[in-house]
């Protein structure tokens, strides 16, 4: 006798299971997570949701079902993506990791910092000529680069914990593979703790993220702008030269550019 073959999405209905109730209105199920990072509880029953308190903290932050994210968990075609999917998905991780290798050999903060130290220099033999009473003004300069340094440095060290945060993200959320929406359930059965079951939900979320076909990578687009927003800004910050007029007989210091 043939074996009848298993479909886990003709299994899969909203509505033939029940989610935990919460645990601050017990009288009530949970139905609503908050994607918004930082919320607490980021999954709600409509007690939680309708609270002033809590609500003012999602604000305009999107609510979406619990059941929805259980269920589009499940891996679909038998817990395996199909081939365009996974090259998909797999050309976009190739695509972020070279476009940071390359990102990263640039030395934007190095480039930034000789330009810095060119000018400087250009100032300091001026300056030598009246270094008792442009001393203050020099350091205004000194300030003003710095800064710059410090908004560049804050940037990168950003985009750096991006990386990581995304690469561990997916690493977890491939780990996590479901052939049935019982396989979710028994998971979200076994978490005892509420932290656990929220984080646990948080994982389904992404996990759904990732693997729905019209994503257009929200989470990876952003990182690369933000390397392309890095690199035109360093770009920028470039043209930013000093002219010394002043030591000229000129009235001021100028800027060659408009700064941003």
């Amino acid at each position: 006798m043939q074996q009848a073959q298993y479909n886990p999405a003709a299994v899969v209905d909203p509505n033939s299971f029940e989610l935990r109730r919460c645990p601050f209105h017990p009288n009530y199920h949970v139905e609503v997570f908050c994607p918004k990072e930082g919320l607490e509880p980021s999954v709600m029953c409509i007690k939680c949701y309708l609270d002033p308190e809590i609500s003012k903290k999602f604000n305009d932050e999107p609510l979406l079902a619990l059941k929805d994210i259980i269920v589009k968990s499940v891996d679909k075609n038998n817990g395996k993506m199909s081939t365009q999917k996974s090259q998909l998905l797999g050309d976009r991780m190739e695509s972020l990791e070279q476009k940071f290798l390359e990102f990263n050999t640039r030395d934007y903060l190095g480039i930034f910092e000789r330009h810095v130290e060119s000018q400087m220099k250009k100032l300091d033999q001026e300056l030598d000529r009246m270094r008792d009473s442009l001393n203050a003004f020099r350091e205004k300069f000194v300030q003003f680069y710095e800064k710059q340094l410090e908004n560049l440095k804050a940037k990168e060290e950003e985009i750096k914990q991006k990386v990581t945060h995304y690469i561990e993200e997916k690493e977890e959320a491939d780990q996590r593979s479901f052939r049935s929406l019982d396989d979710v359930l028994r998971e979200l059965n076994t978490l005892t703790d509420f932290n656990e079951y929220q984080r646990f939900i948080k994982i389904l979320y992404k996990k759904s993220q990732y693997s729905s076909e019209d994503e257009e990578g929200s989470s990876l687009k952003k990182i690369i702008d933000m390397m392309t927003n890095m690199r035109t800004l360093t770009a920028n910050m470039k043209t930013i030269k000093i002219d010394t007029t002043i030591l000229e007989g000129e009235q001021c210091f100028l800027f060659e550019c408009e700064l941003m």
